[in-house]
């Protein structure tokens, strides 16, 4: 190995080259789960009224 600071190492795998054009997505969140959020939220905040 060189002790040139630039010297870079590059991955290369086969199809490295074909590589997919990926879309942009939007996360949907269910219902459920903020509601799951909004208890857990709700339990911290009695604990901490209890447990200062």
């Amino acid at each position: 190995m060189s002790n040139n600071p630039k010297t870079k190492l590059e991955l290369t795998w086969p199809g490295k080259e074909n590589r997919p054009r990926l879309e942009p997505r939007i996360l949907l969140v269910p219902d459920t789960a903020i509601q799951l959020g909004r208890s857990i939220a709700a339990l911290q905040a009695e604990f901490t009224q209890h447990n200062p």
